[in-house]
C-alpha cells in the first residue's frame, strides 16, 4: 500500500537507479531523460497549494517544469514514496503529475477499449500505475494488469484494491494463461520491447479463439527522428499493421491526436536537430517548439485517481484516419481467428 510518510531525496534516487523501466529496461539518471512530443503546449497543474496552470510552449519548458515537480516529490511534498518512484522512471503517465494532454491521450485509449471489454476477461499488458486496468473493471470487465515494475504493482494494488495486478514481463506472458482472456489491451508498450515476436506470440497464446487484441504505438510517420530514449523500435504505419497482421486478423486501423500531414515536414528537421544535439550532449532548447499553432490547455480526465469517461474529450478518442491528416499514435484492433491453434501460437 502507498505510504503517506515523506520519502527523502536520497532514498528515492537510490531506488530509482535500481528500479526497472516501465517495460523491462533499466535506466540511470532517468530523471534527466524525458521525451515530450515536439511543439506542444500543455497545462500542467501544480500539486502545490495554488494549482495555477502553467502554459508551456516547448519541449524544454515541459522538461524543466517536470524536473521541478520531481524535486518536490523527491522531498516527499504531496506524494507517497511509491508515487515518487513512478514519476522518477520518466516514461510513465501518473494522474495528477503528468501534463493534462498526455493524461487525455492515455485515458482516451482505455475509454475506447472499454467498448470491447464489458463482461469479458481482460488482460492489460504493461499496466503501469494501474488506472487503466481499474477503469476497464469499473466499465464491466474482469480485468487483470501485467506490469514488470514491482514498485508500480505495489502502487496499483494500494490505489485500486478491487483490481488484480501481477508482476511479469510483456515479452514472456505466463504460459499458464493459455486461452484465458477474451480481450488483451496493450498501449504504448510494443515500441519498448526487444522481443516483439515473443510478445505477440504470448498475446495470441493467451487469447481465446475469437478474442480481441487492441494495441497502440507512436506513429513514426509523424516523428521520423523522435528518438525517445525509452523506445527500442518505433514503427511506421505500414510496418506496425503488418507486424500485428502477421499474428492476428486486423479488424481496424485507427489514429489518435491528428496533425495536418504537412506537420511531418516541419517536425522532421527539428526532431533530427534535437536528436543530434542529444548525441553530442547538448540539451534541448525547444527547437521548433513554437513552430506549431498553440494548443489550448486541456482539463484532466481524472477525478482523483480514476478515469472519468465523461471528462475525456472527443478529439482524443481513437478514430478513422482521414485524408490529409497524420495521427500521432496508431491503434490496431485485431482478432484471433478460430482456426489459429494455441500450440502453433506458442512456438
Amino acid at each position: 500500500m502507498a505510504s503517506s510518510a515523506p520519502c527523502s531525496r536520497s532514498s528515492v534516487l537510490l531506488r530509482t537507479r535500481s528500479t526497472p523501466g516501465p517495460h523491462g529496461r533499466s535506466f540511470d539518471r532517468v530523471s534527466e531523460r524525458l521525451s515530450i512530443p515536439l511543439g506542444v503546449n500543455a497545462c500542467v497543474q501544480s500539486t502545490h497549494r495554488r494549482r495555477a496552470p502553467l502554459v508551456l510552449h516547448s519541449p524544454s519548458d515541459i522538461h524543466h517544469s517536470l524536473r521541478k515537480m520531481r524535486r518536490r516529490f523527491n522531498l516527499g511534498i504531496g506524494m507517497s514514496s511509491e508515487s515518487a518512484v513512478l514519476i522518477a522512471t520518466g516514461d510513465r503517465i501518473v494522474p495528477g503529475v503528468s501534463p493534462a494532454f498526455l493524461l487525455q491521450e492515455h485515458a482516451a485509449r482505455y475509454v475506447f477499449a472499454a467498448r470491447y471489454c464489458k463482461g469479458r476477461q481482460v488482460l492489460d499488458v504493461a499496466s503501469g500505475a494501474g488506472y487503466g486496468t481499474d477503469h476497464l473493471r469499473r466499465s464491466g470487465a474482469i480485468s487483470e494488469g501485467l506490469e514488470i515494475n514491482p514498485e508500480s504493482v505495489r502502487h496499483a494494488r494500494g490505489l485500486y484494491p478491487e483490481s488484480t495486478f501481477s508482476c511479469g514481463n510483456a515479452e514472456a506472458i505466463p504460459t499458464e494463461w493459455c486461452e484465458k482472456f477474451d480481450c488483451i489491451v496493450s498501449f504504448e508498450t510494443i515500441e519498448h520491447l526487444r522481443d516483439t515476436e515473443g510478445f505477440l506470440k504470448g498475446v495470441v497464446r493467451s487469447l481465446r479463439p475469437g478474442g480481441i487484441f487492441i494495441c497502440s504505438t507512436p506513429n513514426k510517420n509523424l516523428y521520423l527522428f523522435e528518438g525517445n530514449p525509452f523506445h527500442v523500435k518505433e514503427f511506421f504505419r505500414g510496418e506496425f499493421v503488418a507486424l500485428i497482421g502477421s499474428h492476428l486478423r486486423v479488424l481496424e486501423v485507427l489514429g489518435q491526436s491528428f496533425h495536418p500531414s504537412w506537420h511531418a515536414l516541419l517536425l522532421t528537421p527539428a526532431a533530427l536537430a534535437r536528436k543530434l544535439m542529444r548525441l553530442v550532449g547538448i540539451g534541448s532548447r525547444g527547437i521548433g517548439g513554437r513552430a506549431l499553432a498553440a494548443i489550448t490547455p486541456r482539463p484532466s480526465p481524472f477525478v482523483g485517481n480514476d478515469i472519468q469517461a465523461s471528462r475525456v474529450l472527443d478529439e482524443f478518442l481513437p478514430a478513422a484516419i482521414p485524408a490529409g491528416r497524420t495521427p500521432g499514435y496508431l491503434i490496431v484492433v485485431a482478432q484471433k481467428t478460430p482456426d489459429v491453434r494455441t500450440t502453433e501460437a506458442g512456438r
